[in-house]
C-alpha cells in the first residue's frame, strides 16, 4: 500500500549529483523529489513553500514520468521495441502504469517508436536472411506485440513486392544444400525439405511446388509424391 500524501514545507532545494540537469526537493523532514531543472521552474518552487496534497500529488506524478521516461530512452538506445515491449520493460522495472502510459505517448510522439516501421523492417530482414514464411512471420510479430491489422497490413505489403513462389524456391534451394538432402529417395526428399519449409511458416501449395522444382533441378527426376503436405 502506498504511503499516503501529506502537504509539507519546502525544507532544501539542491542539485542532483548524478545529473546536472536535475534537483533534489526536499518535503518535510520524509520526501526527496527529483525534479529537472524545467519542472522546477515551471513550478516556481522555492524553500519554504507550502505544498499541498494536490500539488504533492502532482509533483509526485512529474517525478514518476520523469524516471520512467529516462529509463525508455536507454533502453530504446540499446534495442528497438515495439510499443507492447516498451510497456511490459517499464512495468517490470516498476514504474507506475499512469507513468509508463504518458512516456509511452511521448516517445511515440517523437518518433522514437513506430510499431509499423518495426514491423516491416522486421518482415524483410527475417524473409530475406532466416528462411522464415508468413505463417511464421506473422507468430513472431504477434510475440512482439504489433496490432494484428498492423500485422496484416504489412504482411501484404511484403506480399505484392515480393514473388513469394520465387522467395520459398530460394530457401528451398538452401535448405536442400544447408540440410545435405542427398537421397534419392523421392519421399524422403520429400519429408525432409517440406518440413523445413513448413516449419518456417511457407505455405503448403507454395512448398510443394518448391520442392518439385529442386528435387528437378537436382536429380533430374520426374513427378514427386506429396501427400502429406499440409
Amino acid at each position: 500500500m502506498a504511503d499516503p500524501i501529506i502537504a509539507g514545507v519546502i525544507t532544501s532545494i539542491r542539485r542532483d549529483p548524478q545529473d546536472a540537469d536535475a534537483v533534489q526537493v526536499s518535503i518535510g523532514d520524509r520526501l526527496t523529489l527529483t525534479l529537472s531543472l524545467d519542472q522546477l521552474v515551471a513550478a516556481a518552487l522555492v524553500v519554504g513553500q507550502v505544498v499541498d496534497e494536490s500539488r504533492l500529488a502532482q509533483l509526485i506524478g512529474e517525478q514518476q514520468v520523469r524516471a520512467a521516461y529516462r529509463d525508455a530512452i536507454r533502453r530504446l538506445s540499446q534495442r528497438t521495441q515495439s510499443r507492447a515491449e516498451l510497456r511490459a520493460w517499464l512495468e517490470r522495472r516498476g514504474h507506475a502504469a499512469a507513468a509508463v502510459c504518458a512516456v509511452l505517448q511521448r516517445v511515440v510522439a517523437l518518433e522514437l517508436i513506430d510499431d509499423m516501421q518495426l514491423a516491416a523492417r522486421w518482415v524483410d530482414a527475417r524473409s530475406a536472411s532466416r528462411d522464415r514464411g508468413p505463417t511464421a512471420l506473422r507468430a513472431e510479430l504477434r510475440r512482439r506485440g504489433i496490432a494484428p491489422a498492423m500485422i496484416d497490413e504489412v504482411l501484404g505489403t511484403h506480399a505484392m513486392a515480393h514473388d513469394n513462389d520465387a522467395a520459398v524456391l530460394e530457401a528451398a534451394r538452401r535448405g536442400a544444400t544447408r540440410y545435405a538432402v542427398a537421397t534419392n529417395d523421392a519421399r524422403t526428399f520429400v519429408r525432409r525439405l517440406s518440413g523445413w519449409l513448413l516449419r518456417r511458416g511457407f505455405a503448403a501449395d507454395a512448398v510443394q511446388r518448391a520442392v518439385a522444382q529442386v528435387w528437378r533441378e537436382r536429380r533430374g527426376a520426374g513427378e514427386l509424391p506429396v501427400e502429406g503436405i499440409d
